[in-house]
């Protein structure tokens, strides 16, 4: 997790290993399905709003490229997004994350 002007920030892999904390392993999240429904959430995001989601406030750009979420991110995941026919409710595990 990192902090950027008071707003945190996390891997899909930090957002993956905290929900994974409470589902069986037959359920378990990763890392592509995650992607795939934030992808899915910016997309429904701009359809709605008519604007791209906004880096500092849903996201940050790593160095490498990799985004991390910050809670607003993870928010539109669970409102907006849809994999493979189902919602990814990511919503309480992601509010267990920031609150760490």
């Amino acid at each position: 997790m990192i902090e950027k002007n008071g707003t945190k920030f996390v891997t899909l892999k930090e957002l993956a290993d905290c929900l994974n904390q409470q589902v069986t392993p037959e359920n378990a999240y990763r890392i592509p399905e995650l992607a795939q429904a934030w992808a899915d959430a910016r997309a429904k995001y701009y359809e709605l709003n008519g604007k791209k989601v906004q880096e500092g406030e849903h996201y940050l750009t790593a160095a490498d490229g990799e985004q991390l979420l910050s809670e607003a991110g993870c928010a539109l995941i669970d409102t907006l997004a849809v994999v493979d026919g189902h919602t990814v409710p990511v919503w309480d595990g992601a509010v267990k994350l920031f609150e760490q």
